[in-house]
């Protein structure tokens, strides 16, 4: 869903584009509590906004396509009309989409809370119920067969991503300093100068222990949405009715900075798809380590997970084994 709203965001320059780009950075980047938790309480209110702007932008580019008579003021707000090219069934295809994430969003959230609200069975009464001469156990199928792989194969799928994101971001960085010059876009190649020192420094990426891999890029998200925004706040000045920031009198200040007349294709894309790909990058070391059964590093030459217990994905002798090598050292110290 935050994904969705920082590209509808794209479609269009407008306030609204700018709030919902905003909340998509937020929703990303901020803590889970007040990041997705949030999100997710206030889904039903956010499907029936997206849904009343959608009939909006509706009615607005067919009032618009027949008679002309929305104000630009309204359209820089957020009540635009579309126009081709590109079709204008794309565009409105996309907001559509949007909708419908947050919508299942809000499904999702309500069924949680209804599964919380129902009390759990009393595992004595369905023993009285069955029967004292009831031994039934269900039939074993190969569901749970395909699961396992199905878990396997997500994990190293994982695994791939959190490995290719150790190119794939500074490529992405090196990418955004190249489209600029200027002070914005130098910070990108101190990010690549700083990873590079990095990699020298600990070359063989690893996962010493769950507690160790911390939401990677922070510092460069942070930034790329800080850029991001102001990008987007920059072209909401060129819109007619806000002209707040682009005035020719700082014209030489925006332009040293980075942010004189950008545009969404050149300046926006670039910083969205290198905050994406950093994301995704954190995203997939934190469920690495969350889950603790993906052998990387030190830790799967030992034959453990990556907090140092047994792999309980192995043969059960061998992490029995470990175990019990475990013990004995600890037993001799």
């Amino acid at each position: 869903v935050a994904v969705s709203l920082c590209c509808i965001s794209m479609v269009e320059v407008s306030v609204v584009g700018a709030c919902l780009l905003a909340l998509g950075i937020w929703t990303l980047l901020g803590p889970k509590k007040w990041g997705k938790d949030a999100l997710a309480r206030a889904s039903p209110g956010l499907t029936s906004l997206l849904l009343l702007w959608l009939l909006a932008i509706y009615t607005a580019t067919s009032l618009q396509h027949y008679y002309g008579i929305i104000p630009p003021v309204l359209q820089s707000i957020g009540l635009f009309a579309f126009q081709s090219p590109p079709p204008v069934f794309l565009a409105l295809t996309g907001q559509l989409i949007a909708v419908l994430f947050a919508a299942r969003l809000s499904r999702n959230t309500a069924r949680v809370r209804q599964q919380a609200s129902i009390a759990a069975p009393d595992p004595e009464a369905q023993t009285s119920a069955a029967g004292p001469g009831s031994n039934h156990t269900p039939a074993s199928t190969h569901w749970d067969d395909l699961r396992g792989i199905w878990k396997q194969s997500s994990a190293t799928l994982v695994a791939c991503t959190w490995y290719a994101g150790f190119w794939a971001a500074p490529a992405s960085w090196l990418a955004v300093a190249v489209s600029r010059l200027d002070l914005l876009h130098a910070v990108y190649l101190g990010a690549i100068a700083l990873h590079c020192l990095g990699a020298c420094v600990c070359p063989t990426p690893k996962i010493p222990s769950p507690n160790a891999i911390k939401p990677r890029h922070r510092l460069i998200r942070l930034f790329s949405s800080f850029h991001l925004l102001a990008l987007y706040l920059a072209m909401c000045g060129q819109l007619p009715g806000l002209e707040l920031l682009q005035r020719p009198e700082l014209e030489a200040l925006l332009k040293l900075i980075g942010i004189w007349q950008p545009t969404i294709d050149r300046d926006c894309l670039p910083v969205l798809v290198s905050l994406l790909i950093c994301t995704v990058h954190s995203v997939a070391g934190q469920w690495l380590a969350r889950a603790g059964h993906v052998p990387l590093g030190a830790a799967a030459a030992a034959g453990c997970t990556p907090d140092g217990k047994p792999n309980t994905l192995m043969a059960p002798a061998t992490a029995q084994q470990l175990q019990q090598g475990q013990q004995q050292q600890q037993g001799q110290q």
